[in-house]
């Protein structure tokens, strides 16, 4: 098993990226460096995501049903406060009618 040098210590005793704890509401993540940028990330990828919603004239309650989840979930997203899963991306990109690729040009 490979050790890992930094210590993330969150709340839910997980990273960002979802890395399990290992002990005490702490842990090891494998990408320490990707983890302490993540809000960052999911702020710049949120803008984007209302960004090319907002270009498409389509607004959240509607992108939020071709993408089948509820608006606020699809809020949180747009807001940052949310790290969204590959599956949920590509539901976002479906619904905005364009590639996945295209959510992280800007980003």
């Amino acid at each position: 098993m490979t050790q890992y040098r930094y210590l993330v210590s969150l709340p839910r005793g997980v990273c960002h990226f979802g890395h399990l704890s290992l002990s005490f509401g702490s842990q090891l993540c494998p990408v320490p460096s990707l983890c302490q940028k993540t809000p960052f990330l999911k702020l710049r990828l949120g803008k984007e995501i209302t960004k090319l919603r907002k270009a498409k004239d389509i607004s959240q309650d509607d992108l939020a049903v071709d993408c089948n989840m509820e608006r606020s979930y699809l809020a949180e997203f747009e807001e940052g406060k949310a790290n969204p899963s590959l599956k949920v991306l590509c539901k976002i990109a479906y619904g905005l009618k364009i590639q996945i690729s295209q959510l992280f040009v800007n980003v």
